[in-house]
């Protein structure tokens, strides 16, 4: 037995007047992590592009955390293709 734990996580396309909408209420959140990128490569976020967000990872008996997803500014920059 162990534990699998996940963050909230959420992803969605949205025109650049909702994505300004949510980071301004993201501002008040400092527990939120956003990261946008769109097409032309303009890169929106409250992360430096080093970092990296686990978002779900498990807990085993005896063994080292396992951290199987992963969100990157460079994978993210990727998948916007």
């Amino acid at each position: 037995g162990g534990y699998v734990y996940q963050k909230a996580y959420l992803e969605f396309f949205c025109s650049k007047e909702k994505l300004d909408a949510v980071v301004g209420k993201c501002k008040s959140l400092p527990s939120i992590t956003y990261i946008a990128v769109n097409k032309g490569d303009n890169w929106v976020s409250n992360t430096a592009q080093s970092d990296v967000n686990a978002v779900t990872w498990g807990v085993f008996p005896a063994k080292e955390i396992i951290q199987p997803t992963i969100v990157d500014p460079a994978s993210f920059k990727v998948w916007k293709d």
